[in-house]
Parts: C-alpha cells; structure tokens; sequence
C-alpha cells in the first residue's frame, strides 16, 4: 500500500510541475493538481503537506475562478475536511457555507456535491453540540441526496446514520432507530450482507438497542457485526469500517491539547472541552477530481467515512 502511496505522489508531483511549466503556476489546472496532492496526504495522515497544497488551491480558485464557479466549492470542501480531520470543525464550518453559497447561487448547481457539503456542515455542528442545527442540516442533506443520487444510494444511507447519531442526542430514539435499520437496508442492498460498511451500520444500531435497553436485540446486532467486520476486514484489524471514534477521539485531544485546553462554540459562545467528534460519518476527504465518487459516508473501503468527496 506505501508504495502504492508513492508511487501516487511521485505522478502528482510531476503533475503539478507539467502544468506549472505549460499553464503558469496560477491557474485552476494547476490548483486540481494540488488538491489532489493535498488528498492523498491527508489520507496518510500527513498534514502539514496536505494543508500547504489544499490552502495554495484555495487561493489560486478564488483568484483565479469567477466567484460564482462551482469548482470553487471542491476546493473549499477539501479544505474544510482537513479542518475537520485536525479537530477544527469551527474553522471548517466558513468554508463549507461559502461553498454552499456559491453553488445554491450556481444556474446549474452540483446537486450531489450541494448535498455532500451539507452533510458535511451536519457533521461540524454535530461535533460542536449543536444538535439542533446539526438535525435541520442532516434533514436538508438528506433530502438533496435522494434527490440527485435516488432513495438508495449509498451516500443517503451515510446520512441516515448521521441523522440517526444527532436524533439519539435530541432522545429520538425511534427516529434513529427507523434511520439505521434504513441505512443497513440500503447499505445491504449496495454492497451485500458482509461487507464492513454493514457490519458499521448495525454497530450503530446495536449501541442504540443497549441504551435503550433492548439486550438481547443489542448483542445479537453486535456480534453480527463483529462477524461482518472480521470477516471483511480481518480478525486483527481495529474493527470499525472507518476512522473510528476511538482513533477521531485520540486525535481531537491532542488536536485540543496542541491548541491549549477548552475550546469556544463559534457559534454559540459558550466554552467546552472538544470532545470526539461523535460521528463517523463526515464525507470526502478530497475534492482532486470533478465528478469523483463519495468519500466519507458509507465507504466502499474502511477510510471513505467521515466527509463527503463530491459525486
């Protein structure tokens, strides 16, 4: 796989400085190389490369694109999952609304794309506790999803969880649980009865039936899906199908600890300690490419989870 990786970067960089030579180191070619760049250290968890190339596409967009161009908003939402990834859902949260801005104003807007910087809006609000802002987001995103992608697209079964995860935190927890049996029935339907993306979701739903009291429903839930995951994943790998809170948790404390203790709600005032971001359900790491495939919500492979890459 690392080498694969390499071999990635070695291409990218070449693409970079190819179009650099023929185009001029400010033009929107050159700025989809580089979000590419920056996607591709991100997914190897190396930040401070993968910031330096998504902020230098960003401004070659903004300088270089008209304001209402679409194409601004994959940049923006790149951006925005790094924030996310690094625990800064407060400084993602600008970005994606201005590229939300840009493409609800759009003649021809990105409806896939609409739906997944939503979803991924849902997920900031929904790490900052803003529950109810998070649910009318989820709700929104939602709804766009089935209408571009249809009712059984995979990317709506990731908001269904979502949706179900902040409905558990409002005590909806007949809503969540009609969001995740959904969410499994279309997870099933796209990717079989065995595959890791299933074996996440009824996961979800067994941790709901235990709170709620159900445990016998609850442990026949769990350990399917803990079959579903060793026999997918392997009996050795950290069973989640996707950054799992554990690992989102450990990496938003040292995210908090790098930054000095409490952090503010931007948005609400109020100070609190940045806890894991709850969700796994944030979507698309990276924008390299128009018309690429969903990358955070339910996952064709164990990274697709938390943000939404355009569809």
């Amino acid at each position: 796989m690392r080498g694969e990786f390499d071999s990635a970067g070695t291409h990218l960089d070449r693409s970079v400085r190819i179009r650099e030579k023929a185009l001029g180191p400010d033009h929107p070619d050159v700025a989809q190389s580089l979000l590419a760049i920056g996607s591709l250290e991100l997914s190897r968890g190396n930040y401070a490369p993968s910031r330096a190339a998504m902020e230098r596409a960003v401004r070659i967009q903004r300088t270089a694109l008209d304001p209402a161009d679409p194409e601004r908003a994959y940049g923006l939402n790149a951006l925005a999952s790094l924030e996310y990834d690094t625990g800064s859902p407060s400084v993602a949260i600008p970005l994606l609304e201005e590229g939300i801005a840009i493409l609800e104003r759009s003649p021809t807007p990105n409806r896939p794309l609409l739906g997944n910087c939503d979803h991924n809006l849902g997920c900031c609000y929904s790490e900052m506790g803003d529950t109810e802002k998070a649910l009318t987001i989820f709700r929104k995103a939602l709804r766009l999803r089935e209408e571009s992608l249809g009712p059984n697209h995979p990317n709506v079964a990731s908001t269904l969880v979502a949706l179900g995860e902040s409905m558990m935190d409002a005590a909806d927890t007949l809503g969540a649980k009609a969001s995740y049996r959904r969410a499994i029935r279309i997870a099933e339907r796209a990717y079989g009865t065995d595959h890791s993306t299933v074996g996440w979701a009824r996961m979800k739903l067994g941790q709901l039936l235990l709170a709620t009291g159900d445990v016998a429903g609850a442990g026949a839930m769990l350990r399917r899906s803990l079959e579903i995951q060793e026999k997918s994943l392997g009996a050795e790998h950290p069973i989640s199908g996707c950054p799992s809170s554990d690992s989102r948790r450990s990496r938003a404390r040292r995210a908090t600890s790098r930054r000095g203790g409490p952090t503010t709600n931007a948005h609400s005032g109020s100070s609190r300690r940045r806890t894991a971001p709850r969700t796994s359900t944030w979507e698309a790491r990276s924008t390299a490419t128009r018309g690429s495939s969903s990358l955070r919500g339910i996952p064709p492979r164990p990274w697709t989870f938390p943000f939404a890459r355009p569809g």
